[in-house]
């Protein structure tokens, strides 16, 4: 699977001291979120193109097991989406 952040053009977010607060304006929503998750969406919405774990691992410095975990949850919350093979 791959993965990509939604269009920056549809959040706005601040960082607040390790953390990153998102407003999903495509849904309304507000969220908080703290390290780990915080770094995985950060590096999800500076890639350029769709993202495996993997590359998430490598571009946000977090083990993968950690990413795997993380990248379902940002699905969830509509900050994400995920291209299956």
């Amino acid at each position: 699977m791959r993965w990509r952040a939604i269009p920056s053009r549809e959040l706005s977010w601040h960082r607040l001291e390790s953390a990153l607060v998102l407003r999903n304006e495509r849904t309304g929503s507000t969220h908080l979120l703290e390290p780990p998750a915080g770094e995985v969406f950060r590096a999800l919405l500076q890639a350029a193109a769709w993202m495996t774990a993997e590359d998430v691992a490598r571009a946000s410095d977090e083990a993968l097991a950690i990413v795997a975990d993380v990248l379902p949850e940002l699905v969830r919350l509509g900050l994400a989406e995920v291209q299956s093979p």
